[in-house]
């Protein structure tokens, strides 16, 4: 049971593939360790492009942190894991729900560790998560972090600011679809219907989430609805049926009508399914009828028996 919740929680374990190398120097002093979303090459908040150490690969990073090494309660080497150099960080209270929160809302996202201004880990983002596990370091540079942090000698100042990127970086991509932001406005749902179990997935007790990459079009309709995460095929379905009825107030970019890709979680559970329209910024929910709005494009939800 407790190993189940650590491999729905360990969404960092994909870092051991990478084969992350770095050398810290004097991680004694002052380590920093902050952890940022990888922002999409077309955004205008991102860092200047940074290389992953032991990579040839670079990565933008969104500017704004989601965690650092401040909000780390405890850190020691996580024995479970196949890679027994992993790091495992126990988060304070309020620093794991704010982890969760971007995390549930950033699902099929990447997202980066920067340890003393150097970008150590990538990995995807599979499910909402609350702790950091930190894969793929040499095992001496390991240690040397955790002791930094059994020993409360992390620095008590936030990491300096990423170096900051273009600010003229183009919106859209090779299909011509813009990302919210920089100018781009969210689309804002205008219609909805609310997805449905099917009788065979209620009757199994099938629960979860299915993760669509969706683009809103100029004149309002999705399209292009991919999977990013399935569930069951027969509730996969559902959802991409649902959220094809949808209509949209189109987004804008200089006041007028231009595709946007966003992604959409539909959730599935016994008593209630929630669907979620969400992008960096926004996000809003439905539960138990009652809708709770924290910023948002867009809700449906209904009740199964």
């Amino acid at each position: 049971m407790k190993r189940a919740l650590l491999c729905n929680l360990a969404t960092f374990s994909t870092f051991a593939s990478l084969g992350a190398q770095v050398q810290t120097k004097d991680t004694n002093a002052a380590l920093t360790l902050d952890v940022h979303l990888i922002a999409p090459g077309d955004s205008g908040r991102a860092s200047a492009p940074m290389q992953l150490a032991g990579s040839s690969n670079t990565y933008c990073l969104q500017a704004s942190t989601i965690v650092d090494q401040r909000d780390v309660a405890s850190a020691g080497f996580d024995q479970n894991a196949y890679d027994k150099s992993t790091i495992q960080l126990i988060l304070k209270d309020d620093a794991a729900l704010r982890l969760r929160e971007v995390t549930w809302k950033s699902i099929g996202s990447h997202i980066g560790v920067v340890i003393n201004g150097q970008l150590v880990s990538v990995a995807e983002l599979k499910d909402r998560v609350e702790q950091l596990w930190i894969g793929g370091l040499p095992r001496n540079t390991a240690e040397s972090v955790i002791q930094v942090f059994q020993r409360g000698q992390a620095a008590k100042t936030p990491a300096p600011a990423l170096p900051p990127g273009r600010t003229d970086s183009i919106q859209y991509d090779a299909q011509g679809v813009y990302r919210v932001g920089n100018g781009v406005s969210a689309p804002v749902l205008i219609r909805k219907r609310e997805p449905e179990y099917t009788p065979r997935a209620r009757a199994a007790k099938i629960e979860g989430d299915v993760v669509l990459d969706v683009v809103i079009m100029p004149d309002g309709t999705p399209d292009s609805l991919k999977i990013v995460r399935g569930l069951d095929p027969d509730l996969d379905a559902k959802a991409i049926e649902c959220v094809r009825s949808w209509r949209f107030r189109p987004a804008l970019k200089e006041g007028k009508p231009i595709p946007v890709r966003v992604s959409i979680v539909v959730a599935f559970h016994c008593k209630v399914i929630l669907a979620e329209v969400a992008d960096e910024k926004r996000l809003s929910w439905t539960k138990h009828g009652v809708s709770g709005n924290v910023g948002s494009l867009g809700t449906a939800s209904c009740f199964a028996a």
